[in-house]
């Protein structure tokens, strides 16, 4: 996904979600999301002028083949595109979590 557009998401999100002036955030980015932590600090922090705080997290997978659960085994990672696989039988799992991301916490001076 575009981490442009997903950080002009992430700020509508938050302003919907505080009733004040926004001074802080905190996200978790799954490392399986195709969006990398710092990039979106980076876009955020043009679009908003917030203390933002973003960490990668694990993901897991199930590989429906071998049954394994845990962790992939990533192959390659671009922009927009994300490579991974079975660690045990090299095929392709299915994602249990850490796809995604999460607006974990939001400070904010309430206003008026």
């Amino acid at each position: 996904m575009n981490e442009f557009k997903t950080a002009k998401e992430i700020v509508s999100a938050v302003n919907a979600l505080a009733t004040g002036t926004v001074e802080r955030v905190e996200l978790e980015v799954g490392e399986l999301s195709q969006v990398n932590a710092m990039h979106i600090v980076e876009r955020l922090k043009k679009l908003a002028a917030w203390h933002v705080r973003a960490v990668q997290c694990p993901g897991k997978v199930h590989c429906p083949n071998c049954q394994f659960e845990g962790r992939p085994k990533m192959l390659d990672r671009h922009r927009d595109e994300l490579a991974f696989t079975c660690p045990e039988c090299l095929h392709k799992p299915d994602i249990v979590y850490g796809n995604g991301i999460k607006i974990k916490k939001i400070e904010y001076k309430k206003t008026g």
